[in-house]
């Protein structure tokens, strides 16, 4: 099934009246340790030079007659910090969800770097992570783009692109998010009642810039321990600019493959947005915590069942992306632009004939979609 048409549930764009709509994420790794032997009773002798870069140590037996030798990889041979994997999971898993490199320095560092601020949507579209190329024909990219965003022509998709440079949905979190949680920390003088009220009269003098719906929305994430089983309520954030910011890519290279922008119109775009996600975020952890909670607080204003769903799908996926080798935020740093790779020491390899369970999909939520392509 075409991913940008299996995935509506994921985007979260908005086509309403509307004009808006770090704790702990879940990781768990270990380290993978290679070239380990002790205590194998019929395990050869060693020679007598030890290999290079293994460091030998010798320990007796319960036989004092006998030795036996462990060699162990160390790390301080080589600046290369020691490869990581996530647990084992699930090939249904979006954690499993390989990412595509082309290959070819197509892009420069600093590109890159943009490149990188939209990686949650990346692997779900089956999207090349170093490169603005998208794999469709220009009359899918507008469908798509019609369908999810209701951007038909070059200037509806800068006003979406602006809109989310703005704060599509952060904005009105940024207002709510203080009432729900003095409610939450049962602060004296506030009542959900009174919110409403107080929400009630600001949309009619000011507009629906934040709604009660917006308030019942993330009330309910809060209260209904939806993000429990995924991410941690403690230290809840103020604002959700990650979701906004993690979509322009989308939005952009989708734009440009329909003909709506080119290409020296996109990286201006890409680059705002990295140039964003830098002055709010300090690294891909604190991105991904507003990731997983723009997600479940996006899918609980439009269908609030599907909420958990939505919260558990984005935590695997943030799980992938800062855990596997072939992630763009583990070969980066947010805001990396010094040339080369710098957390997993290996340049991007471009994409091989080799398939495998990985790229199996999960099944989107059932329920409206609206604007949900491409995440």
């Amino acid at each position: 099934m075409d991913p940008h048409s299996q995935s509506l549930c994921d985007q979260g764009a908005v086509r309403s009246s509307s004009p808006v709509g770090a704790a702990s994420v879940c990781e768990c790794f270990t380290l993978v340790n290679t070239d380990i032997h002790a205590n194998v009773p019929d395990y050869p002798a060693p020679a007598a030079t030890p290999p290079a870069n293994k460091l030998v140590i010798q320990t007796t037996s319960i036989t004092p007659s006998r030795t036996v030798f462990a060699t162990l990889s160390t790390m301080s041979v080589s600046p290369q910090i020691p490869p990581t994997q996530p647990f084992p999971v699930s090939s249904s898993s979006e954690s499993a969800r390989a990412f595509r490199w082309k290959g070819g320095d197509t892009v420069t560092a600093e590109q890159q770097d943009a490149l990188n601020v939209g990686a949650f949507l990346w692997g779900v579209n089956e999207m090349w992570c170093d490169s603005l190329d998208v794999e469709l024909g220009d009359a899918q990219a507008r469908d798509a783009l019609a369908t999810a965003w209701g951007v038909t022509d070059a200037v509806s998709a800068r006003m979406t692109v602006g809109r989310l440079l703005d704060g599509m949905h952060s904005s009105a979190f940024e207002i709510v998010a203080p009432l729900v949680n003095a409610v939450v920390k049962k602060s004296a003088g506030h009542d959900p009642d009174a919110h409403r009220e107080f929400l009630a009269a600001r949309t009619q003098f000011r507009g629906p810039s934040a709604t009660v719906a917006d308030y019942d929305a993330l009330m309910n994430v809060r209260t209904m321990s939806v993000l429990r089983p995924v991410i941690a309520d403690s230290y809840f954030p103020t604002h959700i600019r990650s979701w906004d910011l993690g979509r322009v890519g989308y939005v952009v290279r989708m734009s440009r493959t329909a003909g709506y922008l080119s290409t020296d119109e996109c990286w201006p775009m890409l680059l705002s947005a990295a140039a964003s996600a830098r002055s709010y975020y300090a690294n891909w952890r604190q991105f991904a915590h507003g990731l997983v909670i723009g997600r479940t607080y996006w899918m609980a204003l439009h269908e609030m069942n599907n909420a958990s769903a939505a919260a558990k799908t984005a935590g695997e996926r943030v799980h992938g992306l800062l855990m596997r080798s072939d992630s763009p935020w583990c070969r980066y740093r947010l805001g990396h632009t010094g040339g080369g790779v710098s957390m997993v020491k290996m340049a991007p390899q471009p994409e091989t004939s080799d398939t495998t369970s990985s790229e199996t999909t999960t099944e989107a939520p059932s329920g409206p979609q609206p604007g949900e392509l491409g995440m």
